[in-house]
């Protein structure tokens, strides 16, 4: 769906997925406590930023994965389900955002001061 968006998934698709799959796992573990989860959305958010990942992006991967899951699980996706996975992906959003949009301000001000200055 999204062509520009394949760089960012180098190496196993598989193994990508698995972490994916944890990551929705701990979330929804920790819904009733959620110091944990938050902790380990917002160095998901560090972590992807070093690696060019940038806020946008994790919008374009929500509505891939929504569109697969309705690929892959048809009717089985349902309503119900659907409303859910919208739910938990938004919290995780909620708190992935805005540590990405800080990162990536954070990135752009260190490559702004990390550039030669010409004086002459």
């Amino acid at each position: 769906m999204y062509p520009s968006c394949r760089p960012l998934f180098k190496g196993d698709l598989q193994v990508q997925g698995r972490a994916l799959v944890r990551m929705i796992g701990v979330c929804l573990d920790e819904l009733s406590g959620k110091e944990r989860m938050t902790e380990a959305l917002h160095k998901l958010a560090r972590t992807h930023a070093q690696k060019g990942v940038v806020s946008n992006e994790y919008f374009l991967v929500g509505e891939v994965l929504l569109w697969t899951f309705t690929q892959c699980l048809g009717p089985q996706f349902d309503n119900v389900t659907t409303t859910a996975w919208v739910r938990i992906y938004s919290m995780m959003l909620s708190e992935i955002i805005p540590v990405a949009v800080c990162e990536e301000d954070s990135l752009s001000l260190s490559a702004a001061h990390a550039q030669p200055t010409h004086t002459s």
